[in-house]
């Protein structure tokens, strides 16, 4: 193997090895996690209290409001359907615990 194809495959190595690590780095904590629970129950206070929540734990979480507020939307979205779907199995009388409802 010539000197100039292992500089440039080594090369190739390290950038793609800094890529790597940038995306973890810059990966926040997983939803599962008790800072984004803590998060997650700010944010069913209001926009303030999550705003203050992510600024004063930042450096210690790393929580990006926008990221939160996003996960947020979305439980709640998940909330209003499964409720929805409940509601609406209900009015059509089925029942939970019998033979055709969960």
């Amino acid at each position: 193997m010539k000197p100039g194809n292992l500089f440039g495959l080594t090369k190739t190595a390290l950038v793609a090895s800094a890529l790597v690590s940038a995306s973890f780095a810059f990966a926040g904590p997983s939803s599962a996690s008790l800072e984004m629970k803590a998060a997650l129950a700010k944010a069913q206070e209001g926009p303030t209290e999550l705003r203050r929540f992510v600024q004063r734990t930042k450096p210690i979480y790393q929580l990006d409001y926008y990221e939160v507020m996003s996960a947020h939307e979305q439980r709640q979205e998940l909330v209003r359907r499964s409720a929805g779907g409940r509601l609406g199995r209900l009015r059509d009388g089925v029942h939970p615990g019998s033979a055709h409802g969960g």
